[in-house]
């Protein structure tokens, strides 16, 4: 991530992302392992592209969690 700009750009939206969820969460834990599993499943994936849609995804979940 820290290689690419727009990647780490996409990491700290989905910090933020992550941290409203689990405010506005009635169950934050589930957040975080929600989180971890795709932390996991994220991991090795070597293209770009895809990893941003998978940034992309996440967030846009992680933001209608925090509604």
């Amino acid at each position: 991530v820290c290689g690419y700009p727009s990647l780490a750009i996409e990491d700290r939206r989905l910090k933020a992302a992550l941290e409203r969820a689990k405010a506005q969460s009635r169950d934050p834990d589930a957040i975080e392992s929600g989180q971890a599993a795709w932390m996991s499943a994220s991991a090795n994936i070597q293209d770009r592209l895809v990893l941003a849609d998978r940034y992309a995804r996440r967030i846009a979940d992680l933001e209608a969690q925090a509604r």
